[in-house]
């Protein structure tokens, strides 16, 4: 049984996040790859920073061996396809640099399907742990 969120806030106990609430997390860290992108465009046009919309969500490149590029936020707004995933493979496959796809387990179930038929394997889980912060917490420093 989950608690409703309101509830949770409330009691301090565990809650379930909702896609729309994973969707926002996901964005966090795929806006600041995409503004780091764009950024590094402008002032190093040289090394052929891109980014580009793909199935809800950005590739972004900054440059061969930036440990910045990867395609976040894919399969949040519906269906996902093995020719979706193949744009990816070429967009990053063209400028010499590996496909890498953050996945969610909130994303539409084809993403891991399409990702599957066309050879990925995970690399790694990150786990990312919230919590609610109410108006009393600011005197332990949050």
């Amino acid at each position: 049984m989950a608690l409703s969120s309101e509830s949770s806030r409330q009691a301090g106990q565990l809650f379930f996040l909702k896609s729309a609430d994973a969707r926002r997390m996901e964005a966090a860290e795929e806006y600041g790859g995409l503004r780091y992108a764009q950024a590094i465009k402008r002032l190093h046009p040289d090394l052929g920073s891109a980014w580009e919309e793909i199935c809800g969500g950005h590739m972004a490149f900054v440059a061969r061996r930036s440990p910045i590029g990867r395609a976040h936020g894919l399969g949040f707004a519906g269906k996902v396809t093995p020719q979706d995933i193949e744009q990816v493979e070429k967009f990053y496959f063209d400028r010499e640099s590996d496909a890498q796809v953050d996945v969610s387990p909130y994303a539409d179930p084809s993403l891991f399907e399409s990702l599957n038929q066309r050879g990925f394997q995970v690399a790694e889980f990150n786990q990312t742990l919230a919590r609610w912060l109410q108006p009393d917490h600011s005197k332990w420093g949050f």
